[in-house]
């Protein structure tokens, strides 16, 4: 627990919605984002949003550092129609969230609040979850944390189990909605802090950084091309 000389107040909710059904209608999710946002800013005017969003040319749409609710929703809605609907491709999104919090970590000490709005299972390989779970470990090191929100009317999926891990091991929950004007509800129980914050001091952080310095220059590239005889594509960059 930090004590009260340590406490970080400033902190960046990533908002990475996973969406490619039509269970999860945009103005429930924007809606319920809007109140989210709008009663964060009650406890916290430190608070920044990102987003992150798969287009159907497998490549993100990610917004960070977002200081207003407007910027956000509006990011979300000029994605909305041409975000990817045949596949999830959650494992690299996250890959996407991670790097961008290591790279930020050198330089600003937050708190990064992802929040993942999930409504199918992955189909990519195991490879691509063990590289994910890898970045995971190295999480641990920084004030990254994870909380999951599965949209969808059934009661259980083939990834819970892969789910309830990337969340426990970055100290995040997870959870069902299975109607989507709960999806409110869910996101308002979201808004408090966490109560134990694993945060490293600065000089912890810079050796962090010396120790894993080809980690961090190769992240982008390492993550995506997973096998000898993919080609080193970035879609981070």
């Amino acid at each position: 627990m930090l004590t009260s000389s340590d406490s970080i107040n400033s902190e960046e909710f990533i908002f990475y919605i996973d969406i490619i059904s039509d269970f999860l209608k945009k103005k429930s999710l924007t809606k319920a984002i809007n109140s989210f946002i709008k009663e964060k800013g009650k406890f916290n005017a430190l608070s920044s949003y990102g987003v992150v969003i798969f287009q159907k040319n497998e490549n993100p749409i990610n917004e960070y550092d977002i200081k207003d609710s407007d910027s956000v929703l509006n990011a979300i809605n000029d994605a909305w129609d041409t975000r990817e609907t045949a596949q999830s491709y959650l494992e690299n999104g996250l890959y996407e969230i991670l790097a961008y919090i290591f790279r930020k970590s050198r330089k600003s000490r937050k708190n990064y609040r992802v929040i993942i709005i999930s409504d199918t299972p992955s189909k990519l390989s195991e490879d691509y979850y063990n590289a994910l779970y890898d970045l995971l470990i190295k999480a641990k090191k920084f004030s990254a944390f994870i909380d999951i929100i599965r949209v969808g009317n059934e009661k259980f999926y083939e990834d819970d189990v892969k789910l309830k891990i990337i969340s426990s091991e970055t100290h995040g929950g997870m959870f069902y909605c299975q109607d989507e004007k709960l999806l409110q509800n869910i996101l308002g129980a979201l808004v408090q802090n966490k109560k134990e914050f694993k945060v490293i001091k600065t000089d912890e952080i810079d050796h962090v950084l010396a120790e894993d310095k080809v980690f961090y220059e190769r992240l982008a590239v390492d993550l995506i091309s997973l096998s000898p005889d993919d080609e080193e594509i970035c879609t981070i960059c």
